[in-house]
């Protein structure tokens, strides 16, 4: 299933209200927190965004479907990062952001991904040492 397939069979079942979705996890740029091919996130249909959330949307800016952590909400428009992106920021509007990801499940465990600790604290510390991670990969080249 392409990227656009299950952004739109998400988006489908949150507007039927059918209930959760969960999906599989592909890419890196949620890393540490979310691995790709070993972690799924259950998904449910998003209320008021809020800094820190992770969310699955369509963004204008660079164009694609991402789940990313909401890194602000100004005036109309949702900027996101992953977690694992030193740099690359994406855009797009509140009304292009689908679900919100409320758990992430792996080896049949569960876990919150909306409780304070994992929503805010664990990924502030992860910003201070994502650009050491940048300049030990350097120096090993």
């Amino acid at each position: 299933m392409t990227a656009e397939e299950l952004f739109e069979y998400v988006e489908g079942r949150m507007a039927d209200g059918a209930g959760d979705v969960v999906i599989p996890i592909s890419g890196r740029s949620m890393w540490p927190f979310l691995n790709p091919g070993a972690d799924r996130v259950r998904l449910r249909r998003c209320g008021a965004l809020r800094r820190g959330d992770i969310v699955l949307a369509r963004a204008y800016s660079p164009e694609g479907i991402f789940l990313h952590r909401v890194e602000a909400v100004e005036a109309g428009c949702v900027r996101l990062k992953g977690d694992n992106n030193l740099r690359q920021r994406e855009l797009c509007r509140p009304c292009d952001v689908v679900a919100v990801a409320v758990a992430a499940i792996s080896r049949g465990k569960e876990r919150s991904l909306v409780s304070p600790l994992r929503r805010r604290v664990l990924p502030a510390l992860w910003r201070l040492v994502l650009p050491l991670k940048s300049i030990v990969a350097k120096s090993l080249r």
